[in-house]
C-alpha cells in the first residue's frame, strides 16, 4: 500500500467494475452516447401521455438543455461520410 504523510492510501469505494457497469455505458437505444438520456426521457414522457389518454399532439412545446460537448457532437450541420457521424 502507498503511504503519504503518514497516512495509508485507501480507495473511497471498493476497487471493482462500478464505473464500467454504472457510468460509462448507456446502450439502451441506438443513439449517440450523449443522446441516451434524452431518448430515455422521451420514452418516459410517451408512457405518461398514454397513461393520461393524451398524445404528442397535446404537447405545446419542448425545451432541451444540454452541455456544450453534447451539442457539438450531436448537432452536426454538415453531412458526413463517416458512418459514426450519421
Amino acid at each position: 500500500m502507498y503511504v503519504s504523510q503518514g497516512k495509508q492510501f485507501e480507495f473511497q469505494m471498493p476497487y471493482t467494475s462500478y464505473i464500467m457497469e454504472n457510468v460509462l455505458f448507456k446502450i439502451s437505444y441506438p443513439a449517440e452516447f450523449h443522446a441516451q438520456t434524452a431518448v430515455e426521457a422521451a420514452h418516459t414522457i410517451y408512457a405518461k401521455l398514454k397513461e393520461l389518454g393524451k398524445t404528442a399532439d397535446d404537447i405545446k412545446s419542448v425545451s432541451i438543455r444540454s452541455q456544450e460537448a453534447a451539442i457539438n457532437i450531436i448537432d452536426l450541420h454538415a453531412s458526413s461520410d463517416r458512418f459514426s457521424d450519421r
